[in-house]
């Protein structure tokens, strides 16, 4: 089939890029820069240069899936009203200028979403069904999953698939990456109270369960997380015990605000979320267990 990969130089889009190369798919992909991108992908494809975040491509393309990924990293700088409008703007405006670079050939459309749309909700398990807390990064969230509903117009009979992302293990970068000095020196430790529960999922997962929504063309919301969410101590204590480490003192949740102003809010997060959609479909997890998918990274 003939895919169209937005954000295929990022973490998540380049693995996924080559495992649907793998596949035999044909995959174009949407870059700024041409040589850049080549450069980057682990995978043969066509690159269609535009920003996506100004304009629509100059010609329409027809394709037969799409995985809409690009988006503003929410955690590469502290937060202000200028940097909240481009974390917004980045996946909104991309998504509607997408929207009119399409015919109506595609009839499964995956975009990137995040867990952070439930916010912050502590004792609360949450499925693809649970309610919006209409925090800031929460509102994002909606307003991004409700841009690639507007497809819909243009081909009613498409699937809209959300995927709504946790943290990311990966030996190849993300937030593991940012984690890891700090743990190897054995001063890592738990953010705020570390009461509160963070959702992940190991890469490989991630892209296996959008290949699954693809292939079985099943759209909805999917909670792209692990079903064994675990505390933030938790997960602490076992990324000290992979490395061999002790765990360090825990962040006071002031001293994170000190640091980071409101994007402290989502590192203290409470989010208990379970992958329901993708299991009630058959998904199979490779690492549904912690310390199985931190030692497959840290193997790496």
């Amino acid at each position: 089939m003939k895919i169209l990969i937005t954000g295929a130089t990022g973490l998540i889009g380049k693995e996924l890029g080559l495992a649907l190369h793998k596949k035999g798919h044909s995959i174009s992909i949407v870059s700024r820069d041409r040589q850049k991108a080549k450069n980057q992908l682990p995978f043969p494809c066509d690159i269609i240069e535009c920003d996506l975040g100004k304009a629509p491509f100059k010609e329409t393309h027809s394709f037969d899936a799409v995985f809409h990924l690009m988006g503003e990293n929410v955690t590469a700088r502290r937060w202000n009203e200028q940097v909240k409008k481009e974390i917004l703007d980045s996946r909104v405006i991309s998504a509607r200028n997408l929207n009119a670079s399409l015919t109506d050939s595609v009839l499964f459309y995956l975009t990137s979403s995040g867990v952070g749309i439930y916010g912050d909700q502590p004792g609360v398990s949450l499925t693809e069904t649970s309610s919006f807390d209409g925090s800031f990064l929460s509102n994002v969230c909606v307003a991004w999953e409700n841009e690639a509903d507007q497809y819909l117009k243009i081909q009613p009979n498409a699937k809209i698939a959300k995927m709504r992302t946790g943290i990311v293990l990966s030996s190849k970068g993300g937030a593991l990456d940012k984690m890891l000095p700090a743990f190897k020196m054995g001063i890592g430790g738990a953010l705020g109270g570390g009461k509160q529960f963070m959702s992940w999922i190991h890469i490989d997962d991630l892209v296996g369960m959008m290949i699954f929504a693809f292939e079985k063309n099943i759209g909805g919301a999917y909670n792209g997380v692990s079903p064994s969410p675990v505390t933030n101590l938790e997960f602490s204590r076992e990324l000290a015990h992979s490395l061999h480490r002790f765990l360090g003192p825990s962040i006071p949740k002031l001293a994170l605000k000190l640091l980071f102003g409101e994007m402290a809010e989502i590192m203290c997060a409470d989010q208990k979320a379970y992958p329901t959609h993708a299991l009630n479909a058959g998904f199979l997890f490779k690492y549904a267990d912690l310390k199985d998918a931190l030692a497959a990274v840290l193997a790496k």
